[in-house]
C-alpha cells in the first residue's frame, strides 16, 4: 500500500538536496564538465569506480552513457565478475580496482570517477582508497560524487560533487540517486554533442 506521506516527504527531500547543490556547488558542476570535456579531447579514458551494491551498479550504468552519449572511452571496473573476484581472492578486497588500473597502464592521460555513499576512508571501502592512491601516484585526474563527508575522495580528489547528507535515515537511497540525476545532467549537456 502506497504511504503518501512517504512519497512526498521523500520527493520533497530529494528536490532539496538538489536545490543546495544548485546553490553551493554550481561551480564544481560546471568545472567536472569541463574536466569530462578536456579528457575526451585529449582521447583520455574514463575508468569509474565504485562498490556497496549502488556504486557499482551506478558505475555499471554510467559506464554506458558516458561511452554512447558524450563519447568518451570508459570502462567500469565493477563489471566484470570474474577479474573483481579472482582479484579479491588471491590479493585481497582492497585490491580489485589497482590491480585492474595497473593492468590497463593507468596514466596521467585519464581520470578515475567514484561512486560511493561514504567516499573511502582507512576503515570502510578500501579498494577506492587504494585506487586513489595508485591514481595520484600516476598523476590521474580523480573525480568524484560521492556522499557524507565525501571521505578520502573529497580530501585527496581535484573536483568532488558531496551529497548533502540532509537526511540521516536516507543518505544512501539519496546519494546513490542524486549521482543518477548529475552525470545524467553531464552527459547531455549540449557540448558533449559536438564529436571528433
Amino acid at each position: 500500500m502506497l504511504n503518501e506521506n512517504h512519497t512526498a516527504s521523500y520527493l520533497q527531500e530529494t528536490q532539496s538536496i538538489l536545490s543546495q547543490i544548485i546553490n553551493d556547488q554550481s561551480g564544481l558542476l560546471e568545472d567536472f564538465v569541463k574536466r569530462l570535456l578536456a579528457l575526451r579531447e585529449r582521447r583520455g579514458r574514463l575508468f569509474i569506480i565504485g562498490v556497496g551494491g549502488g556504486g557499482a551498479g551506478n558505475g555499471s550504468h554510467a559506464q554506458g552513457d558516458f561511452e554512447k552519449i558524450a563519447h568518451i572511452d570508459t570502462t567500469c571496473l565493477a563489471d566484470n565478475a570474474s577479474s573483481v573476484t579472482a582479484y579479491a581472492n588471491d590479493d585481497g578486497w582492497e585490491t580489485i580496482f589497482t590491480e585492474q588500473l595497473k593492468r590497463k597502464n593507468l596514466s596521467r592521460n585519464d581520470a578515475l570517477l567514484v561512486f560511493s555513499v561514504g567516499g573511502g576512508s582507512e576503515n570502510t571501502s578500501r579498494n577506492i582508497v587504494e585506487a586513489i592512491k595508485l591514481a595520484k601516484t600516476r598523476g590521474s585526474e580523480i573525480l568524484g560524487i560521492v556522499g557524507r563527508d565525501g571521505g578520502f575522495t573529497k580530501i585527496h580528489g581535484d573536483c568532488v560533487i558531496v551529497v548533502p547528507p540532509n537526511y540521516e535515515q536516507h543518505i544512501t537511497g539519496h546519494t546513490e540517486e542524486i549521482q543518477c540525476v548529475l552525470w545524467h545532467m553531464m552527459v547531455n549537456n549540449p557540448q558533449f554533442t559536438v564529436t571528433n
